[in-house]
């Protein structure tokens, strides 16, 4: 039951060359060679690195799969030869995930692994997900299966786990796994006991149904974003059958946003697979991946150096798209003849489908209005159930208050709803739970267009003159009641970002995150943090970065 993925061990120096760009055009440096070895994962203690992977280093390991262990003095460069770590007979264990927890209780550390526990030599179809513990990383103790067919959600089983504790101690430890489906999605349950005990009431959905999305690994950067990398399937014209990896990016590691660059690995003729990261940095990675032909006979283990490119900015965003045809952008196109259509589904009309719109800066919505997929004088697929939500960032989620939309029953007219009161945000989402059938009984969420009505701008840019010098001015009015302007100048097109700080260092507002070309620019502010509340009478800061360098003043509220 693998994977896509694979590892073995030759002492050797990997290249430090950087690459700068998402999607390289050739893979990484080779650091194991094996018959069939994958799903790495790696733990650095100070100067040591330890890693586990699975798989079968010679024909003769045939059938099934094991664990192996190395370690690395020189940060990864060369490595020690890997000795079998874990096996159980007519089992198959793989995909790896271990962590490193602090025993309280005898003082001293151990190491706890999740890995995919499948007993096809049992004539056992089912994967599992097992734990084991070691003292050294070397010698495990089996603790049986954690989680089983009845994973919490569905009964595909469980498999390829990626392990994340919020302390040292593994109190409370969240592991993401995904299902044996071929229309795979991502969940994560909530381990307690030290990550021993599985609760299948905590198990939930970080992603939807509509594309392989498979072995998932979660880790945070330096600037606490959450970040998941995976496989998914390809996207090659001629659809090979190769695998490819992707990534998604988080605020909380619930509330999931697909990057913008995906894949970021993609080739033709061979497969990438299992990804693992270590991040050197809030913007550098390095990436483990397995790459091989689509057979899984001949992988090996590879790692590359990676930047992160900032996310392009997308203006309209939904859970999932049918078609090329149908996608997202058919909603904001002003043509009322295209639509977006998420995929269908047979049998049920309770589903969850979503669209959302990035206002790009803040904006004081009054209105949204959407217009229904017209077929032969009739609406077609217009949600049955749905509600408004806002967000400050696109990935975290509030519903709008006051509003209610069960069983709305529409028309070919633009269907018009006014909110209780003004919202001020930057994302406003329809985020539908019932959806509506076609001619042939198949469910499908679908809009021709959909817009916002606003009263006041929040913030407002514009640009004039040609300077020559960077500079943030001291907003005026200041002290300020209602609004106030903040004027700054960049001499070259630059990546910005404004943001509003409380005293004591907290972000309140952001105005400004976007790349600007040369200008003067004046935004104009209400003094409502991301939330859409008014702030309180008190000192603020305002600091302006471009390309990295920083520029900070103090603002007063008085109110």
């Amino acid at each position: 039951m693998k994977k896509f993925v694979f590892a073995q061990i030759i002492c050797m120096v990997l290249s430090l060359s950087m690459v700068k760009a998402d999607q390289p055009t050739s893979p990484g440096t080779k650091v194991f060679n094996g018959y069939d070895i994958y799903s790495t994962t790696i733990v650095k203690e100070g100067t040591i690195w330890k890693q586990w992977f699975a798989g079968w280093m010679t024909a003769s390991d045939l059938p099934w799969d094991r664990i192996y262990y190395a370690s690395s003095a020189d940060s990864g460069s060369t490595w020690s030869i890997p000795q079998l770590a874990f096996t159980i007979e007519k089992v198959q264990v793989n995909d790896p995930t271990v962590l490193r927890l602090w025993d309280s209780l005898n003082s001293r550390f151990y190491y706890l692994m999740y890995y995919t526990y499948y007993p096809s030599g049992y004539g056992d179809p089912t994967n599992y997900i097992a734990s084991s513990t070691s003292l050294d990383g070397i010698t495990w103790a089996h603790n049986g299966l954690l989680i089983g067919a009845d994973n919490g959600i569905d009964t595909d089983g469980a498999w390829s786990p990626t392990a994340y504790s919020a302390d040292s101690t593994g109190r409370t430890v969240y592991l993401y796994f995904h299902n044996n489906h071929p229309d795979g999605r991502i969940f994560r349950t909530t381990l307690s006991n030290n990550g021993l005990s599985f609760d299948k009431t905590t198990t939930i959905s970080v992603t939807s149904a509509g594309g392989l999305r498979a072995n998932p690994d979660v880790s945070r950067s330096g600037d606490g974003k959450w970040w998941m990398f995976y496989n998914g399937s390809s996207v090659t014209s001629d659809n090979k059958g190769n695998f490819n990896t992707c990534k998604m990016y988080s605020d909380d590691g619930v509330n999931w946003q697909e990057s913008g660059h995906n894949p970021i690995q993609q080739y033709d003729t061979m497969t990438t697979c299992t990804p693992f990261v270590l991040w050197t940095s809030d913007s550098t990675y390095q990436l483990w991946y397995g790459y091989g032909t689509p057979t899984f006979m001949d992988f090996s283990v590879y790692r590359q150096y990676f930047t992160l490119e900032a996310e392009p900015v997308l203006n309209v965003v939904a859970s999932s798209e049918a078609l090329k045809v149908m996608e997202a952008a058919k909603a904001i196109d002003k043509d009322p003849g295209t639509f977006w259509s998420s995929v269908g589904y047979v049998g049920s009309a309770a589903h969850i489908e979503w669209i959302y719109l990035n206002l790009g800066i803040v904006k004081n919505v009054t209105q949204v209005v959407l217009t229904p997929r017209v077929v032969s004088g009739s609406a077609m697929c217009f949600p049955v159930d749905f509600k408004f939500q806002n967000s400050p960032n696109g990935i975290n989620w509030t519903d709008i208050s006051g509003q209610t939309y069960a069983n709305y029953k529409c028309d070919t007219l633009d269907q018009e709803f006014v909110l209780n009161s003004s919202v001020a945000t930057q994302y406003i989402r329809l985020y539908a739970t019932k959806l509506s059938a076609d001619s042939y009984g198949n469910y499908y969420c679908q809009i021709a267009e959909m817009n916002i009505a606003t009263n006041i701008t929040s913030v407002e840019i514009e640009s004039s003159g040609l300077p020559d010098e960077l500079g943030l001015l001291q907003n005026f009015p200041n002290p300020f009641n209602a609004s106030t302007t903040v004027t700054y100048a960049i001499p070259e097109e630059s990546n910005v970002s404004l943001i509003v700080y409380d005293i004591f260092g907290r972000q309140v507002a952001g105005l400004v995150k976007e790349v600007q070309s040369k200008g003067t620019f004046k935004v104009v502010w209400n003094g409502i943090n991301d939330k859409g509340k008014s702030l309180a009478s008190g000192y603020y800061l305002y600091t302006l970065s471009v390309d990295g360098r920083n520029f900070t003043r103090k603002m007063l509220i008085v109110k």
